[in-house]
C-alpha cells in the first residue's frame, strides 16, 4: 500500500519455496523482474527447516528468475543478504531434513556461508551478462527474530538496562546498508572497462556491503573480522 501510494505498483505473489523452481517459476510467469533481494531468515529452529529457508529456497528462487532478470534491459540486480556468522561456518555439512534444534546456530551459519558460495557461482554463470551480484551483512538487528531466539526474559532485561540500543541495530539501521546494495547505479559494476580491472576482486568478495560501504574484499564485518 505504501508503494502505490507513491505511485507506484506492487503486486503480492505467495510462493511455497519448498517447491521445484519449475513450480515457482510458473507461479511468476510473464513478471518482470529487475531486483531480486533474497532476505528469508531463520534462525534457531530446526536444523532443517533453517536450511530450506535460508539457503535452499533463495537458491531455487534466484533459479527460477535468472531468465527474467537476464531480459532486463538496464540490468539485473540480486543482493544475498547474509551474516557474519558465515565465518564461523567451514562449509556446509548439515541435512535439509535434519529435525535437530539449531540451538548453536551452527545450521544458521552454514546457511549463510552457503548463500555467499551462491553468490560467487551466480558471479561466474553471469560474468558477461549485465546481472550485478552483491552480498551484504545489516549488522546484528534487534528484530523479531533475534528476539525470539533470545528469549523474553534475556530481551526483557537487555531493553531495561539499555543495552538492547547499544549492542544491536534498529530494522532501519540494518536495511540501510541492504539499500545501498541495491540501489548503487548499475554503471558502476557493469561498465566493461570497470569489469575488466575488477573481476577479480568481486570474485574475492568485493562486493560484499558492510556498513552502507562496498568492503575491500575481506567480506567480514568490524565486529568479527578479527575473530
Amino acid at each position: 500500500r505504501s508503494i502505490q501510494r507513491k505511485g507506484g505498483r506492487a503486486i503480492f505473489v505467495e510462493l511455497d519455496l519448498d517447491a521445484r523452481p519449475a513450480e515457482i517459476a510458473r507461479a511468476l510467469a510473464g513478471k518482470q523482474v529487475t531486483l531480486l533481494v533474497n532476505n528469508a531468515g531463520t534462525m534457531g529452529g530446526q536444523v532443517g527447516r533453517t536450511l530450506r529457508v535460508n539457503l535452499c529456497g533463495p537458491t531455487a528462487l534466484t533459479l527460477a528468475l535468472l531468465p527474467s532478470l537476464r531480459a532486463c534491459k538496464g540490468g539485473g540486480r540480486i543482493v544475498n543478504v547474509g551474516s557474519s556468522s558465515h565465518l564461523r561456518a567451514a562449509d556446509v555439512r548439515l541435512s535439509a531434513v535434519d529435525a535437530s534444534v539449531d540451538r548453536s546456530l551452527a545450521a544458521y551459519a552454514q546457511s549463510k556461508l552457503g548463500l555467499m558460495h551462491l553468490s560467487l557461482l551466480l558471479r561466474d554463470a553471469c560474468e558477461n551478462e549485465h546481472i550485478t551480484v552483491c552480498d551484504c551483512h545489516p549488522g546484528i538487528v534487534w528484530t523479531p527474530m533475534l528476539r525470539n531466539f533470545y528469549g523474553e526474559r534475556l530481551c526483557s532485561l537487555l531493553q531495561r538496562c539499555g543495552a538492547a540500543s547499544r549492542l544491536f541495530r534498529t530494522p532501519d539501521q540494518g536495511a540501510a546498508t541492504v539499500l545501498c546494495a541495491c540501489l548503487e547505479p548499475a554503471a558502476a559494476l557493469t561498465d566493461h572497462r570497470m569489469r575488466a580491472r575488477r573481476r577479480d576482486d568481486l570474485k574475492r568478495g568485493a562486493n560484499y556491503w558492510v556498513n552502507c560501504q562496498r568492503d575491500s574484499g575481506r567480506a567480514a564485518s568490524p565486529e568479527s573480522r578479527d575473530r
